[in-house]
């Protein structure tokens, strides 16, 4: 006698399309967010039979529309061109410990660097990082909130501060640095040594007092009233050195010469946003003070957890020397960043940062753009357009389309080391691919918002 099979409950043809669906109509419904507890409830209460086959679908599904943070966000948002609520939304992620957006234990320390060259009245625009302390009204009850401080230059402090002032929790701070935070390299670097072959002849005496320094100091750290008052013994003559105290003059508005300030630049666990955008500075010094900040932030700030943010890089991060000099900062810092405990994020609107920073990236987001040109360049660092990637025009229109009809809200991504799921709950390798994804809404202020011409 035969003995009977058992009977494979096989979930209806239709259960997998209407959680789809489902799940669309929560994530589109305003919020950008999908509630997998109250979608798996509502079918389990039809289907109470389904539960494994019910997880799946919601967990696999909902990933492919919610971006997710509860791992080591080891990221770096890449050219060509990175949404605005893309930036804000890894750092939404990475500051708010609340179950829908991902499983965060502890918020992160962040440090976003934004400069902007056209810094007048009526041109200046606030960081769009500091709108992620406006939480939106739809989540007020849930009593969230971003601790977010803005560094400024001394000599803009009132016009910035007046601009920051009219977003609500935003604290507005000049950025004064202690002179003990100065060394040889930073100094030389401001005086632009080794920019170019030409050296003027004062020069070579600076460097000579700061190899003095550097020598009879046996390890301690820099003095600059001392290299001031050697400085004022050479007898310079001004009028042959205008562009060396240029430089000194503008360095001494940023230091705390008096010792007024406590060294407190970071908020633990909140955003600090360094905005150095000043009609005085330079993209030279800009990028030089971004590297002390960056040195301060990781070594001297507690925090365990930390998150950098390049905003809009392409800014003053080019091809200078000083620019090379931050981009081998942050080259340094990608490397060594599970010994750090740091997170890197680069955005950029042009393929023009250096393409090492590219290489090295874990994940890179790629948003809607139509320039062949910056094609050409993702291209030799993200597999995307076929298989051989040998530049053939056929591929390179192919990809430049897949691109160019993204809609808003979509993106492309790259991360080789990233696993997918497919709908049946079998993992899928990454490594030599690009995959569509839908970037949630934010659930703090968009500050960088379309505003359109036809409402």
């Amino acid at each position: 006698m035969s003995k009977m099979k058992p009977e494979i409950n096989r979930p209806p043809s239709h259960l997998k399309a209407d959680i789809r669906h489902a799940i669309r109509n929560m994530y589109y419904s305003g919020k950008g967010l999908v509630d997998n507890e109250a979608i798996r409830s509502r079918f389990l209460a039809q289907y109470p039979d389904q539960e494994t086959y019910i997880n799946s679908i919601v967990t696999n599904y909902s990933l492919s529309l919610q971006q997710r943070s509860g791992q080591d966000l080891d990221t770096q948002s890449a050219p060509p061109k990175t949404c605005n609520n893309q930036n804000e939304g890894i750092i939404d992620n990475c500051s708010l410990t609340f179950p829908v957006l991902g499983a965060l234990k502890q918020p992160l320390s962040t440090l976003v660097l934004n400069f902007n060259e056209d810094s007048s009245n009526i041109g200046a625009q606030p960081c769009e990082a500091a709108f992620v302390s406006s939480i939106l009204p739809e989540w007020w009850q849930h009593g969230l909130s971003i601790p977010v401080r803005v560094l400024v230059p001394p000599s803009n402090f009132y016009n910035l501060n007046k601009i920051y002032s009219q977003i609500p929790n935003t604290e507005v701070r000049p950025f004064r640095l202690k002179p003990r935070h100065l060394n040889i390299s930073t100094m030389l670097s401001l005086m632009s040594v080794g920019n170019g072959d030409q050296m003027p002849l004062y020069m070579s005496q600076v460097i000579r007092v700061l190899r003095e320094i550097a020598m009879g100091n046996k390890g301690g750290g820099f003095d600059y009233f001392d290299f001031r008052r050697r400085l004022e013994d050479l007898n310079l003559n001004h009028t042959q050195t205008p562009f060396l105290y240029q430089r000194l003059d503008l360095l001494d508005s940023y230091l705390d010469l008096q010792g007024a300030h406590n060294g407190d630049y970071f908020t633990d666990g909140g955003i600090t946003i360094l905005d150095l955008s000043c009609p005085f500075m330079d993209q030279a010094t800009t990028c030089i003070l971004f590297r002390i900040a960056i040195d301060l932030f990781l070594h001297s700030h507690p925090s365990r957890g930390k998150m950098i943010v390049a905003d809009e890089a392409h800014k003053y991060m080019r091809e200078t020397p000083a620019a090379k000099d931050l981009t081998e900062t942050f080259l340094n810092i990608i490397r060594q960043q599970r010994h750090l405990g740091v997170r890197t994020v680069i955005s950029t609107q042009e393929p023009t940062i250096s393409p090492r920073l590219i290489d090295l990236c874990s994940m890179t987001i790629i948003h809607r753009f139509t320039s062949p040109e910056w094609y050409r360049t993702i291209q030799k660092h993200v597999t995307i357009g076929g298989p051989s990637n040998n530049n053939s025009p056929d591929e390179c229109l192919d990809g430049l389309q897949e691109i160019a009809h993204l809609r808003t809200g979509e993106a492309l991504i790259f991360a080789p080391s990233a696993y997918l799921l497919d709908g049946e709950g079998s993992m899928i390798g990454a490594a030599n691919k690009v995959f569509k994804m839908a970037i949630r809404k934010r659930i703090t202020w968009d500050g960088g918002r379309t505003i359109l011409c036809i409402s």
